[in-house]
């Protein structure tokens, strides 16, 4: 027994500094991903709480690196010059901890400086004074502004009509970029339509790159090293834009797109390219498109697709999709969402016959339609997606259905199961259905449901 008559408050001062360590590490808010929000300056969380425990705790925390190498900066409406200098006296103070450790640096800037004049100049100033101090240690960097003028304004630009100098940053170690600007109208970009950003032309271990708002032409604007690119996440982005950017990007594994609205009138560029490395694709139309998106681009090896729909409006019914049809034929995890109607669903069911893994919202438009078009012996002769063998069912929108709804749709799901169930002897080279998984749903209908569910032997996953 160690230490047993020691009070809980003194266990603490026993532990060895390399358990301890370890511990403040997992004091720091907890990240999704490389490009997750650091954490803030905050003296109510960790590091800094733990400097306020103690002398010895103090000392141990400051001696930490690892503890310093990410941090949140907001500039907030109410903030002053004054307040403002503090942040980059902060920042400075705070890395210099880090020691040689690679950094994580998000900067917001949610507001204009409370200053009367040469508002744009202080805030470009600003922003150089934080970022290129760390430029040669930064591993990911988020940038949130206002306009594209202020991200003009601190990594410097080209005007495409008068050629004006730049510099251009040094990089080496910059491996996650985001660039975030709030939506503005496309018709009236504030001058942005000529300038082109050529600070990040060089970065030789950039691979994840997420762009909100920030592209707004059908030509980019911002110069990175597109040829070397991994991941690509683009919101708000021109479908003959995306087309082009897919021609400079060969190396491309993981793209996810937002797509603008499409000008009538317009003519999507013709192109002609293979990515043979993308195996991950997730697009969101918020407005009418058609598969010609898909004309020229050859993609071999895709396995996961999201597809979603935001206007309910609109139909996601393609014609004429057999190119497309190409591309998501050996597509072997399937996510819809959002409007996407169930006459297009089950078109695209027909077409990808390879789908394992299935992952549906329940905002689907006749949901309980897609359900019945799955079920063997159903309202159709054949086999839609004969080798499914987990399906989960997303019910964050059950909230916008009717009760009677409800149970219809969640009765349709499980005759679809049963259909399916390991327990029947479904057609030759029919995979059975060994997964069922739903989210948080009504207390009564989850336990009604995973109850029928364990009759027939399935495995069910409700948190």
């Amino acid at each position: 027994m160690f230490a047993s008559h020691l009070a809980p408050t003194q266990w603490m001062h026993c532990l060895p500094v390399e358990i301890l360590t370890e511990i403040f590490l997992f004091c720091l808010v907890p990240k999704t991903g490389p490009l997750s929000t650091p954490p803030s300056v905050c003296s109510s969380q960790a590091p800094l709480l733990l400097c306020h425990v103690c002398s010895s705790w103090r000392q141990l925390a400051l001696q930490t690196p690892a503890l310093w190498t990410s941090l949140t900066i907001k500039v907030l409406p109410e903030d002053t010059l004054v307040v403002a200098e503090r942040h980059s006296e902060s920042a400075s103070c705070w890395f210099s901890r880090s020691k040689s450790h690679l950094i994580e640096l998000e900067i917001g800037q949610y507001a204009y400086l409370q200053l009367e004049e040469y508002e744009d100049i202080y805030s470009a100033n600003f922003m150089i004074e934080l970022v290129r101090p760390q430029a040669e240690r930064i591993r990911s960097l988020c940038l949130s502004f206002q306009d594209f003028h202020d991200l003009c304004c601190v990594l410097q630009y080209q005007d495409r009509e008068e050629s004006l100098p730049h510099h251009a940053w040094s990089f080496p170690n910059l491996e996650y970029l985001t660039l975030n600007l709030h939506p503005y109208d496309t018709d009236n970009d504030g001058g942005s339509g000529n300038r082109v950003l050529t600070a990040l032309e060089s970065m030789p271990k950039l691979r994840t790159v997420v762009l909100n708002y920030v592209t707004m032409s059908n030509e980019p604007n911002i110069n990175l090293p597109w040829a070397q690119l991994t991941c690509l996440v683009m919101e708000n982005v021109t479908e003959s834009l995306w087309r082009i950017l897919l021609t400079q990007c060969p190396a491309l594994e993981t793209g996810c797109f937002a797509y603008a609205e499409r000008d009538p009138e317009e003519t999507l560029p013709t192109v002609d390219v293979i990515l043979k490395r993308l195996n991950s694709l997730a697009l969101d139309f918020h407005h009418p498109s058609d598969p010609s998106i898909f004309d020229g681009i050859h993609l071999p090896a895709l396995r996961e697709l999201s597809l979603y729909m935001t206007d309910p409006i609109t139909s996601f019914a393609w014609t004429a999709p057999e190119h497309m049809f190409l591309q998501l034929a050996f597509v072997t995890k399937l996510t819809l969402g959002k409007e996407i109607s169930a006459r297009a669903t089950i078109n695209l069911f027909r077409a990808m016959t390879n789908v394992t893994t299935l992952s549906i919202e329940f905002s689907i438009v006749h949901i309980a339609d897609v359900f019945a078009a799955l079920t063997l012996g159903g309202r159709t002769d054949e086999t839609l997606l004969p080798k499914l063998d987990a399906i989960w069912v997303q019910t964050s929108s059950i909230c916008g259905h009717e009760v009677s709804n409800v149970v219809s749709i969640m009765a349709a799901l499980v005759k679809m199961a049963a259909s399916r169930s390991p327990s029947d002897a479904g057609p030759f080279g029919l995979a059975p259905l060994r997964e069922v998984l739903l989210d948080t749903i009504d207390t009564t209908l989850r336990a009604d449901f995973n109850a029928i569910l364990e009759q027939w032997s399935h495995k069910t996953d409700m948190p």
